[in-house]
């Protein structure tokens, strides 16, 4: 292994995603390749069905075959390649070393077992504690992720919360192993702004406390601007544009990044108008011979719908891909 791989807790390398379905071969994620260190916090962002979600599915050992199937590359945390580890290996890993908070409490709560419950079962697993110091611990947890009266909605089923008290159980039992890489995907999004920031602030407190990474995945610009300290812009599966925030932020490159800085509400005293980005993903199911963006961008050239273009280093760690710059 050399050098600069070493300080890398995660790499993954040409990676390459593909699920079956009726309609034929989706390629969900397209020869993707980014790393992270200890304590960085990295924000993949971009439109629903971007692939933000499958990859980090991937990352965890969850995606499922069949129908999916990594066809392509390697994960490699620590220099262990998740693609090619065990089951068993797999599951030693995920929710202790790497944990995830996941989109949809509704349905990655188990409804039959209380929160409480729920939360210190990471912690009999992984730590081996007792059930009553787990139990105790959990109650410690759902306080810091802002639950009022923890000790009794530890106590409750899921369907005795509210979506966001759900999501705020969900987030307390990714944060329960104090894992070294935290992946969360999308994990402010029932919660009210005042939440918001309680819990962001929460996961940049671990981050320091801890040393842990942090994976966001997210729609939402705004958060990653004062979140993360690099981008990854995703679209049809692609990697669009990677850069650290404050370069990404003050010199976008590509057309959709643009688009999306734009379309960011912000505060001023004169009057604006938000901009949007014409047009719709495209069904995944579509072969698109030139770049996936093509349809929807106003700079398109002829090229640009016969050939895809490569990622490139357009400044130093500034990674871009389109025609507009080769």
């Amino acid at each position: 292994m050399n050098k600069k791989s070493e300080k890398n807790l995660l790499e993954v390398k040409n990676l390459t995603i593909q699920f079956k379905s009726e309609e034929g071969i989706v390629k969900a994620i397209n020869d993707m390749n980014f790393s992270i260190k200890k304590k960085e916090k990295l924000g993949i962002v971009g439109e629903s069905g971007s692939g933000k979600s499958v990859t980090s599915l991937s990352i965890m050992g969850l995606i499922p075959n069949p129908p999916g199937e990594i066809t392509n590359g390697e994960i490699l945390f620590k220099g262990n390649d998740i693609v090619k580890s065990s089951d068993s290996q797999i599951r030693k890993i995920r929710g202790n070393e790497i944990s995830m908070i996941f989109q949809e409490p509704m349905t990655s709560l188990n409804p039959i077992l209380s929160c409480g419950f729920q939360i210190a079962e990471s912690l009999m697993l992984h730590k081996g504690m007792k059930k009553k110091d787990a139990l105790l611990k959990a109650v410690k947890l759902l306080e810091s992720v802002g639950i009022p009266d923890p000790k009794n909605n530890a106590k409750r089923y899921p369907h005795q919360l509210s979506g966001g008290m759900k999501q705020r159980v969900m987030i307390a039992m990714a944060l329960a192993c104090e894992p070294e890489i935290l992946i969360a995907d999308e994990p402010t999004t029932a919660l009210d702004v005042t939440i918001q920031a309680q819990i962001l602030n929460l996961m940049n407190k671990l981050c320091d406390d801890h040393d842990t990474s942090i994976i966001l995945i997210t729609h939402d610009l705004g958060v990653v601007s004062e979140v993360c300290d690099k981008v990854i812009v995703m679209y049809t599966g692609h990697v669009l544009e990677q850069a650290a925030t404050k370069k990404l932020f003050e010199s976008p490159y590509h057309p959709y990044t643009k688009g999306l800085i734009h379309s960011i509400p912000r505060i001023t005293k004169e009057k604006y108008r938000l901009e949007e980005i014409k047009g719709m993903v495209p069904n995944p199911t579509e072969k698109i011979e030139g770049c996936s963006f093509y349809p929807r961008c106003e700079f398109a050239k002829d090229i640009c719908e016969r050939e895809k273009p490569e990622l490139i280093e357009i400044e130093e760690d500034h990674f871009v891909r389109c025609w507009l710059y080769r």
